[in-house]
């Protein structure tokens, strides 16, 4: 059979050629979407890290504030001042490292309390408010510290005086325990306050988990823990 001449000269891509191109192109495209998927998660962890670290310093600054206030309650008489050091008015926390994940449990619990003057106690201006900070896990993803501040008695004059927050979200650890004064490491040992209570968050990305952002505070007392040893 006799084939026209322009069918005879007409070029076109072999099988080798179609595949070296699928190849180069399928390289180029992995290389693409590699590029933009790490840059999106460089973006996504980057913003989680700011909020984070935002969130920690807040908490950690409002658990400054308050377990710093915690007081035991008392009476101002006329020439005396009443202290009422019930154990039942101690700061109670749970001792050590504790992982949020799976944990419902009581983490930090005390009392910040006003004085008040020697007068009826349907009158009194005496304001005690209970704080606790508890571990909450009701979201799958996100482990979170609950914080939550009532009025026993008294009346709210603010809205910081009785209130219910997160704390602190995607939290995997909490730590505390009672240093002595002398072992802080940020606090002026000049001051007369024997113990502090160290506490230590950890919070961690969920799509990221090797993405860690922790911060800790440490605390002056003014009140016993029922964790002091009491020979000390």
């Amino acid at each position: 059979m006799i084939y026209p001449a322009f069918i005879k000269n007409k070029k076109a891509f072999t099988m080798i050629e179609m595949l070296m191109a699928i190849a180069i192109l399928s390289v180029l495209t992995y290389g693409l979407y590699t590029l933009f998927s790490r840059t999106v998660q460089n973006v996504d962890v980057a913003d989680w890290k700011s909020r984070t670290q935002t969130k920690l310093r807040t908490a950690t600054k409002q658990l400054f504030k308050d377990v710093g206030g915690a007081t035991y309650p008392a009476t101002i008489k006329l020439n005396d001042t009443v202290v009422e050091k019930d154990t039942k008015w101690n700061l109670k926390f749970k001792d050590g490292n504790t992982t949020i994940k799976g944990s419902s449990d009581t983490l930090l619990e005390f009392y910040m309390c006003t004085p008040g003057r020697d007068i009826p106690d349907d009158q009194a201006p005496q304001k005690i408010i209970k704080c606790v900070l508890k571990a909450d896990n009701e979201s799958p993803i996100h482990a979170r510290l609950m914080y939550e501040k009532t009025v026993e008695k008294g009346t709210a004059a603010s809205v910081e005086d009785a209130k219910k927050t997160i704390l602190a979200e995607d939290v995997i650890y909490f730590d505390a325990k009672l240093i002595k004064a002398e072992d802080a490491t940020s606090y002026d040992t000049s001051n007369k306050v024997k113990y502090l209570l160290r506490i230590e968050i950890q919070c961690a990305h969920t799509r990221y988990p090797k993405t860690i952002v922790t911060d800790y505070v440490e605390i002056p007392l003014l009140v016993k823990t029922n964790n002091e040893d009491p020979n000390s």
